[in-house]
């Protein structure tokens, strides 16, 4: 068995184990290192965090191995990242419901119309209306 192999093997041993941690957080990182005033690397890690401290496994120097856990580790966190952005336009759809909210209410207080929740209140007073001719005191 080729060591690229076995590293792959221990990678997919390693996402499975720590699955719930990393579904997630974590990520996979090319680091360099320096020797004789040299820079060699890329090397590759996965990056997590458990239990407050940083974590890392060592990937090696293989750009295909490093990719097909960038992407593993991608597929774990999609429906996290799924959940996150629904929640992301929910609350973008509330901030615009209110504002919409907030001009409709001016738009109401010209007839003296007033909005409570969204029930639209003071049709007794209102000033005019749709059915109510300009000046008319009678409803």
């Amino acid at each position: 068995m080729r060591p690229v192999d076995q590293k792959r093997q221990a990678l997919t041993k390693f996402l499975a184990d720590h699955a719930d941690i990393l579904s997630r957080q974590g990520s996979v990182r090319a680091t360099w290192r320096a020797y004789q005033g040299k820079r060699l690397g890329p090397f590759f890690l996965l990056v997590y965090r458990e239990a407050g401290r940083q974590r890392s496994l060592y990937i090696g120097a293989d750009p295909a191995l490093a990719e097909e856990a960038r992407r593993k580790l991608a597929d774990m966190q999609a429906p996290l990242r799924a959940e996150r952005e629904f929640d992301r336009h929910l609350a973008q759809l509330h901030q615009d419901f209110q504002e919409q909210k907030h001009v409709f209410a001016r738009h109401l207080q010209q007839f003296g119309l007033y909005l409570k929740g969204t029930q639209v209140r003071g049709w007794r007073s209102c000033r005019r209306g749709p059915n109510r001719p300009e000046g008319s005191g009678e409803g």
